[in-house]
């Protein structure tokens, strides 16, 4: 099992769908654990790319980018306050 977000970072930026639906379960398996930490080097890049996977054209990816969000909120509560405008602007930049 993953350490930290790190370890996902790579697979959650590739293109490649298939990936991103097996990583998806290792994601959350991990955001599940009782020793879960949202601890990244590059938390930004990391957001970033789970909140890219909600606009995408595949709808499996977009539930998975959800869930994900969603059980990172959870973890961080008040601290994810200030990156809700990061998560909102990108949605509206892809949506338009």
């Amino acid at each position: 099992m993953a350490d930290s977000l790190d370890h996902f970072l790579p697979s959650i930026l590739t293109q490649d769908t298939k990936k991103k639906i097996q990583i998806y379960e290792e994601i959350m398996a991990y955001l599940k654990s009782p020793n879960a930490s949202v601890k990244c080097e590059d938390f930004d890049k990391f957001l970033d790319g789970v909140t890219g996977w909600i606009v995408a054209s595949n709808f499996k990816i977009s539930l998975n980018g959800l869930d994900v969000l969603m059980c990172l909120m959870d973890l961080m509560r008040n601290n994810f306050q200030s990156y809700i405008p990061t998560c909102l602007s990108f949605y509206f930049i892809f949506s338009l």
